[in-house]
Order: C-alpha cells, then structure tokens, then sequence
C-alpha cells in the first residue's frame, strides 16, 4: 500500500509543478466525474489535502 501511496503522490505532485503525469490507455478516457472520483480517493486516503482537492476540482470543472 506504501508504494501504491508514493506513485500516486508522485504523480499529484507532477501535476501541481505544472508538468504532465505519466500517461495511461485509462488516463485518456477518464471523464470528468472519473477524474472527480479519483481525486476525491486521494482525499480520503489522505494523499491530497482539502485544499489541493479543491484545487483540482476547480480546474476540471473550468476545462
């Protein structure tokens, strides 16, 4: 479960520095109540803070 944990902390933290996660054949296809869902289990897992959850709510929803 750590390593599950760090990839995806890596990968939140890629995208906040303004670059790109790693790409995914899921990735490409996620709508935006997928990509909502997803952020909110990093919140919940504790991963992501309410703020940075909020954050990226925000700019799903302003695509």
């Amino acid at each position: 479960m750590i390593e599950v944990a760090d990839y995806v902390k890596s990968r939140v933290d890629a995208v906040k520095k303004g670059g790109t996660a790693p790409a995914s054949t899921n990735n490409n296809n996620m709508s935006v109540a997928d990509e909502l869902l997803k952020f909110k289990q990093l919140l919940d897992m504790g991963i992501l803070s309410q703020e940075e959850f909020d954050e990226q709510k925000n700019k799903l929803l302003n695509k």
